[in-house]
């Protein structure tokens, strides 16, 4: 999964995401201002944007 960002706000915002509890984001890998999401197989889009809203608002 691929998540945008304001520049310069990607890695902060991946190293909230990977200090969460979601067992379905294996990882992230953060640019200036992209982020991706390593999911785990199976994964729901809705399910991700739901524990993602929780961190980042308006996703």
């Amino acid at each position: 999964m691929l998540c945008t960002a304001r520049p310069g706000y990607a890695s902060g915002m991946a190293y909230d995401i990977d200090n969460r509890e979601c067992r379905d984001i294996l990882g992230t890998v953060a640019g200036d201002d992209t982020i991706i999401l390593v999911l785990r197989e199976k994964t729901k889009a809705d399910a991700i944007r739901n524990f993602l809203s929780n961190i980042i608002p308006n996703v």
